[in-house]
């Protein structure tokens, strides 16, 4: 990131766009939400909630400068390392930003999380662009992930990780990559932009794998001519 090319100056921006705590556990509904120059986190979902909480036809995107405060950048997602909540939609929206940390992040709850739906969304930059169920948590059960459009316009530091995501009650179907005009990736950069030691990405996408479907594969070319587990129908 670099101030005033980029990024907002990260001691101009603010810590985060939208915050449901406890006091606001649900049901929420968020629409044609405009999060921009955050330092922490676009929306972060707190509260251990059951009731129906979604975010749809909204945008993520250009977050502040991060090094001024330290802060670690995410775009959506529950970041507390406590019982997370369930019963979550996330639909119909573009997050996008170049961040150190992850893009969709679902991860680090004791509980797991149980009826997350993430459907029909555009996903691209961030350190993960989606981190979910990852190593170290309860994984994700009853959930889908599904329609949603990997984009390489912007390069993540890391590339997707879906840790425990592939549960035989979860769903992962008609995802694609779209290969933007103009994409250029080089893995090394990323490490030395973020002072990071390695960055796990083993790949890099080419004008051949634009539509391709995208697979659960953290790490290595997620792209594929066939559907996870051979799925043919869409949506």
């Amino acid at each position: 990131m670099t101030t005033g090319t980029n990024a907002l100056d990260g001691n101009n921006g603010y810590q985060y766009g939208l915050v449901i705590n406890s006091n606001s556990a649900g049901p929420v509904s968020i629409d044609h939400l405009d999060a921009w120059g955050g330092g922490q986190d676009g929306v972060e979902f707190r509260a251990a909630s059951t009731a129906q909480i979604s975010l749809t036809n909204s945008w993520i995107h250009d977050l502040e400068n991060s090094a001024p405060n330290g802060f670690h950048s995410d775009g959506v997602g529950f970041m507390q390392g406590t019982a997370g909540p369930s019963n979550i939609l996330i639909q119909g929206n573009t997050i996008a930003s170049l961040g150190n940390s992850d893009g969709v992040a679902f991860q680090a709850a004791t509980s797991g999380y149980s009826n997350l739906q993430i459907i029909g969304n555009y996903l691209s930059g961030y350190g993960y662009t989606a981190d979910l169920c990852s190593p170290g948590s309860v994984p994700c059960t009853n959930s889908s992930f599904k329609s949603n459009v990997f984009g390489t316009d912007i390069e993540p530091v890391f590339g997707p990780n879906y840790g425990a995501w592939t549960q035989a009650t979860n769903v992962w179907k008609c995802n694609t990559i779209s290969v933007r005009s103009g994409t250029t990736w080089n893995p090394s950069n990323n490490v030395s932009t973020w002072g990071l030691a390695s960055n796990g990405i083993s790949w890099a996408p080419s004008a051949g794998q634009d539509n391709c479907y995208w697979l659960p594969t953290t790490g290595a070319d997620p792209s594929s001519s066939t559907d996870y587990l051979g799925n043919a129908t869409c949506p």
